[in-house]
């Protein structure tokens, strides 16, 4: 009887549709599918000319119609979660392009079982929680290991140091070349280390700037001072660009400085021979002030560039280096002018080189009076 009511009113599909629809007027229930009574678990005589109220709790007003409302079917003393929507039958009568029944105030009410997508939300909030938990101790062995490494390999540097300034006398030259080459790779571990661990503050939101007037320009300088014996030794030119300015800025001296080095790092090391690293900085329109590292390396295809700056990525992995890094340098260095209220942009092509542009925000920038 019920079915056939809500087929001719609303068609077959009603009765059939796989989830719960009643036909109601006013409040009183006058229609209902099998889907509905599969979820309420109620005969079909507890249902027909009983008030939808008497079933069904709603946790805010009616609303408009094709709303979905959050509501309570109850079930043999329980209440089920649901979302429920209200639809005049002269509507859907109007969308099927039949005649509205007789007497008007009747409506559609189609719900929808939540437990399904609660069950669900709740096991990805406990699949967070552990991955966060996770995290959590991996971060802290990752801090643990990073100083019982440093550590010692503190002390193989420093050793190794004094052997190659020959401090307590001469060494056969084999032994200081050996001596050299530990000194060299202890600094580069060390290095590792100390972008690992940079890596693990920025993903648990642990890095701090320690912010302060600072000198650009003598970042600028000491950054490419200690970048010049390797430039020269790849043969490639290192220069700033007279039109520079440098006006004072407030930020973190120490991490800008290592901003500045890993682009200069990045620029000599992709540049072959006989090519050239340009540095400027320059107030744009707006306010805003853009350190750019340029060069005429081997450059980047465009599509490239986003994967760049994803962590322990080395697009030039088959390119011989003598210093090849761990694909942190990018983006511990997109963390820190993030930090610092301000971007870092890539501009590159294949054989045309790449240019690296950090801006700082204008608000950053220190007047002189």
């Amino acid at each position: 009887m019920t079915a056939d009511i809500l087929s001719d009113r609303l068609g077959l599909w009603a009765a059939l549709y796989p989830e719960p629809v009643l036909l109601t007027r006013g409040n009183a229930v006058i229609a209902c599918n099998a889907a509905f009574l599969s979820l309420s678990g109620a005969a079909q005589s507890a249902v027909i000319g009983h008030p939808l109220t008497r079933m069904i709790t709603f946790e805010q007003g009616i609303g408009r119609a094709l709303d979905w409302l959050p509501a309570r079917l109850r079930q043999d003393g329980q209440d089920i979660p649901v979302e429920i929507m209200l639809l005049p039958c002269a509507m859907q009568a109007e969308a099927s392009g039949v005649a509205a029944p007789r007497g008007g105030g009747e409506h559609m009410v189609f719900l929808r079982d939540l437990r399904p997508r609660l069950e669900d939300r709740h096991r990805l909030e406990l699949a967070r929680m552990q991955a966060e938990r996770d995290r959590n101790v991996a971060r802290q062995f990752l801090a643990q290991m990073t100083h019982e490494l440093r550590t010692p390999l503190n002390a193989v540097i420093g050793f190794s140091e004094i052997m190659v300034q020959e401090m307590f006398g001469k060494l056969d030259p084999r032994y200081r070349d050996y001596a050299e080459d530990i000194m060299q790779s202890g600094r580069h571990l060390l290095g590792i280390i100390n972008d690992i661990l940079d890596l693990s503050k920025i993903e648990a939101g642990e890095m701090k700037l320690d912010e302060r007037p600072v000198n650009l320009e003598t970042i600028i300088a000491s950054s490419m001072r200690l970048m010049t014996e390797r430039a020269n030794a790849g043969k490639v030119a290192l220069a700033l660009h007279p039109d520079s300015v440098f006006p004072p800025v407030s930020g973190d001296e120490i991490k800008l400085k290592q901003l500045f080095l890993n682009l200069l790092s990045n620029a000599v090391k992709f540049t072959p021979a006989g090519g050239r690293v340009m540095v400027r900085s320059r107030i744009e329109p707006g306010g805003p002030l853009a350190i750019s590292v340029s060069d005429t390396g081997i450059g980047m295809e465009p599509e490239q560039i986003q994967l760049a700056m994803l962590p322990f990525k080395q697009l030039h992995a088959g390119i011989k280096h003598d210093d090849r890094g761990t694909g942190l340098g990018l983006t511990i260095s997109k963390a820190i002018a993030d930090l610092h209220g301000g971007t870092l942009e890539l501009v590159s092509s294949i054989g045309k080189g790449t240019i690296a542009t950090v801006r700082l925000p204008a608000e950053r920038l220190i007047a002189v009076s």
